[in-house]
């Protein structure tokens, strides 16, 4: 327990060092969410650079090193991607609050609206969680890593399961988290996260059931 306590406690000066350089605005909240004003919705963590003037790192840290570690790395890694400012990012910036509004509380939006952001959110996320596996085998952090690509997989295919869903997960009840969902899951990274695979798809149903129509224009 203390050698992996050590290596976590490593990355994350390591990492809280970096964003540092950035004068990037850092909130440690000691509750087990943190709240996004913005989009009226409680993470476990989030990367905001919509303000390059403010930027923000934030992760709730009310649990053990072990349940907000991952989840620091992973929003480490969205603030690597603002430094790298590959396209995908671009793409990102052009989905705005309204989007993700109209998107998750199943407001009229275009099909074709609609499937731009949410591909793009789920791109942007499977990118992000590469690196994080990758930072993770960097420090030797001493989890298992098939099972946290298996949570990964979970919650980007969760973004395929919005189109119809049209909201997000419920606090406290994500993807990642879901039992049923990651023993369908699997443990590698796919080839292509353009349809959800069957397996998870009947998960995806089972935990988020679709009760509504998708409002498309």
């Amino acid at each position: 327990m203390a050698l992996s306590n050590d290596r976590w406690i490593r990355l994350v000066t390591d990492c809280i060092t970096e964003l540092c350089k950035y004068n990037v605005k850092i909130i440690l909240s000691p509750e087990d969410t943190v709240f996004i004003e913005a989009e009226n919705i409680k993470v476990g963590g989030y990367w905001d650079d919509t303000d390059e003037n403010e930027l923000i790192f934030a992760c709730a840290t009310g649990k053990s090193i072990e349940k907000w570690g991952p989840i620091f790395a992973h929003e480490f890694c969205h603030f690597i991607q603002w430094i790298e400012k590959e396209q995908i990012w671009y793409d990102f910036r052009t989905i705005s609050v309204d989007d993700i509004y109209n998107i998750c509380n199943n407001k009229p939006i275009t099909e074709k609206r609609l499937l731009f952001c949410l591909n793009v959110c789920r791109d942007i996320e499977l990118d992000c969680e590469r690196r994080t596996v990758d930072l993770l085998k960097k420090y030797k952090i001493p989890i298992k890593i098939s099972d946290y690509i298996r949570g990964a997989n979970a919650y980007i295919h969760f973004y395929n399961h919005i189109k119809q869903y049209r909201r997000w997960y419920p606090p406290k009840k994500m993807p990642y988290a879901r039992k049923g969902l990651l023993k369908a899951s699997s443990p590698r990274f796919f080839k292509s996260y353009d349809n959800i695979p069957v397996k998870m798809v009947k998960a995806y149903e089972k935990y988020y059931p679709v009760k509504r129509k998708s409002n498309l224009l």
